[in-house]
């Protein structure tokens, strides 16, 4: 590349001719910028034909590069360019070496201004960055900055540098540009020691140990400064004061136990330290129990007393201790402060309280003192010999008789529960020795309810309704029987529960029912008349299958389609005791009608037929008698709710049609037990009447 340049060279004087021209003129410049800056364009005499660029490197210099441009004779400028790589050093030209010189002709006007011809290409160098707390001052306009040009560092107040002030961009052995050293630091400058810390106190630093740092120092509680409150890091790195000591409060003079007393400080006199003071056995204190030591706030090392000494004086109780009645007593210093009395029964008699006693005192600040109990008696040693009574239908065990301590525990017969303490103690009150609690009561088990009474019957038991009695049952009226059968007996038993439940005096169902039953009758077209028939006749079967009467059963029956037919329908005190008439009337309800609404049907039957002024009876079971093939079109779940909440049990046949099917799901909605659904035949009715009669007893 360079014999290249050389040859370029060579070949551009050799186009030129001998006549004078205009050449760009700068000395010893610093870069090509420089040199354009500072130089100049002159015009050559007439032996000048060539224009001359000379660039000078050596590592000594700062910058490392001169160059300088002017006219030159044209033969000179001819001998120069073939020198660069034929001079003295045999790298003549060759920038990596020191003190190589380049040199390049051309003969145009001005053709030196612009160009560095005889340095071959280079990269610039990388951009520099300001540094914290520092100044940059580059003596460049190229931007990147090119080879030569050079920038000045200089560091804050407080900082110094660490590195080259001056940094010059340069070629390499490698062919790349770069500034001659690294970028300087500008590192703080610092007092030494630095000041973390001082003995019970703290330091807080505006800038740690840096120069121009000032720190101030506080005191803990209970301690004052003694020195310079803050200290200052100056420009020639020492600090200006030294940190004090922190010296801690005290209260002069220590504290002195009270005549007849102690006294006992917590931290000696420092500031804060508490002084209690107590006075000897038989002397109260007078005044303030406790002295702090505590801080005036004046900045003073010394504190002060919050209270004085204060004084003991002799305490006095009241009254005199006295003999007890069949008792003695003696005392160690009569009623003064400290002084043991002791108390002694005469024989056959007990101490009942403290056997001694102390005057003390109350509490400072009291001349009167007071005893530490109670004067005690003497009494007799032993609880009432006749108590506590033995219950009835019980026993009483005691540990040692009527004796002071005795405990004696209570214990039932066999088939009875205590009411009450289970045990009573003989203990000491101040009126004596006394049980603590009277005696229980045993009373006998018992099973309930009690079988008392029989309807339609009587009852005999062995002992009432205590456990083991067996209550004998019979029906005492005509007509009634035991139910259920043969079952004619009941016991108490230990667990207070009968062998079995109350058995009943009832009249057989069929054909003794106590209930108003209603019937309602789907008369829609879906039905068919083959249907109705098998349904009329099953029902006239039930009607048949009961006794109807004051005492015992009502019908109602109503039929229904789109709409209830309230104008054939039959009451449920329409026929209180006629079976023939209710069965003439059943047999005129005519089949016919359009539609379907069967939920409009159910509440009709309980809000209507179920009334007592249409002759529903209280105390009778609700029975009511759905027959249908279902295929309701209006709701038919809510008002069939509503009847078995009130306690009406439902009971539905179903009646298969050709033409409308059978919903059973519907059915069992109606019911609410798929148990209470039949399917309509010549032989369900006794299955029916069996269901509606249930359980006789509880009618």
């Amino acid at each position: 590349m360079f014999k290249a340049l050389v040859a370029l060279c060579a070949f551009l004087l050799c186009l030129q001719d001998s006549e004078a021209v205009r050449c760009w003129k700068c000395e010893n410049a610093l870069n090509n910028d420089d040199c354009l800056r500072r130089g100049f364009s002159v015009e050559c005499d007439s032996a000048s034909a060539g224009c001359l660029s000379e660039i000078r490197y050596h590592r000594g210099l700062i910058p490392p590069i001169r160059i300088t441009k002017r006219c030159k004779q044209g033969l000179a400028c001819d001998n120069n360019v073939f020198q660069n790589d034929k001079g003295n050093h045999p790298f003549q030209c060759n920038p990596k070496i020191p003190a190589s010189i380049c040199r390049c002709c051309c003969k145009t006007e001005d053709c030196n201004k612009s160009e560095l011809r005889c340095l071959p290409s280079y990269p610039d160098c990388p951009e520099l960055v300001l540094p914290p707390n520092g100044e940059m001052d580059c003596k460049y306009d190229t931007d990147p900055p090119s080879i030569g040009e050079t920038c000045e560092f200089s560091c804050d107040e407080g900082y110094e540098m660490e590195g080259a002030k001056v940094l010059v961009c340069g070629p390499t052995n490698n062919r790349v540009s770069e500034w001659n050293y690294p970028e300087p630091v500008c590192k703080p400058l610092t007092c030494k020691p630095e000041y973390t810390s001082i003995s019970n106190g703290q330091v807080d630093c505006t800038r740690r140990n840096f120069v121009r740092s000032e720190c101030t120092f506080v005191c803990d509680s209970g301690h004052v400064v003694d020195g310079q409150l803050t200290a200052t890091c100056s420009s020639s790195q020492n600090w200006d004061n030294q940190p004090p000591k922190c010296i801690p409060v005290t209260c002069p003079p220590p504290m002195t136990p009270p005549t007849f007393g102690t006294v006992s400080c917590s931290n000696l006199d420092r500031l804060g330290s508490v002084c209690s003071f107590a006075c000897y056995d038989g002397y109260s204190l007078l005044e303030a129990p406790t002295s702090t030591c505590v801080d005036e706030e004046t900045g003073n090392r010394f504190g002060r007393w919050s209270n004085p000494v204060p004084r003991c004086e002799m305490l006095v109780c009241q009254p005199q201790s006295r003999n007890p009645t069949n008792g003695k007593v003696y005392c160690t210093n009569a009623n003064n402060g400290g002084s043991v009395c002791t108390y002694q029964c005469n024989r056959d008699y007990s101490i009942f309280g403290s056997s001694s006693r102390v005057c003390e005192g109350v509490g400072d600040g009291y001349f009167a003192g007071q005893w530490s109990a109670s004067e005690p008696l003497c009494h007799s040693k032993d609880c009432d010999k006749d108590r506590p009574l033995t219950p009835e239908n019980g026993m009483k065990l005691c540990t040692n008789s009527s004796a002071i301590g005795s405990v004696c525990t209570f214990i039932c017969d066999r088939f009875h529960t205590m009411t009450g303490p289970k045990q009573s103690r003989c203990i000491v009150t101040p009126d004596g020795p006394r049980w603590s609690h009277a005696s229980p009561t045993c009373e006998p088990d018992i099973c309930q309810p009690p079988r008392e009474t029989l309807r339609h019957g009587a009852v005999s038991c062995t002992r009432s309704n205590y456990v083991n009695s067996l209550c004998t049952f019979t029906c005492t009226e005509p007509g009634y029987s035991i139910y259920p059968g043969g079952l004619t007996t009941n016991k108490c038993q230990p667990s207070k529960q009968w062998s079995r439940r109350a058995p009943c005096c009832t009249r057989p169902c069929p054909p003794n029912a106590k209930m108003d039953a209603v019937v309602l009758l789907d008369s829609s077209p879906s039905v068919g008349a083959s249907n109705w028939a098998i349904v009329k006749r099953f029902i006239s079967n039930i009607f048949i299958s009961f006794t109807i009467s004051e005492d015992t059963t009502r019908f109602a029956v109503v039929r229904y389609n789109n709409v209830v037919d309230n104008v054939t329908q039959i009451l449920l005190g329409d026929y209180p005791d006629d079976r023939v008439g209710l069965l003439a009337a059943f047999d005129k309800l005519p089949y016919n009608g359009n539609g379907k609404r069967t939920g409009q049907a159910i509440s009709y039957a309980g809000d209507v037929l179920m009334t007592p002024e249409n002759g529903d009876r209280p105390g009778f079971q609700n029975v009511l008698i759905v027959v249908t093939n279902g295929m309701s079109h209006d709701d038919v779940l809510a008002p069939s709710q509503a009847l078995r909440e009130r306690g009406v049990l439902i009971v539905v046949i179903g009646m298969v049609s050709g033409i409308g099917g059978l919903n059973y799901t519907q059915l069992v909605e109606i019911s609410g037990d798929q148990n209470l659904v039949w399917t309509a035949d010549d032989t369900f009715s006794s299955s029916i009447i069996g269901k509606i009669c249930g359980d006789p007893c509880d009618w």
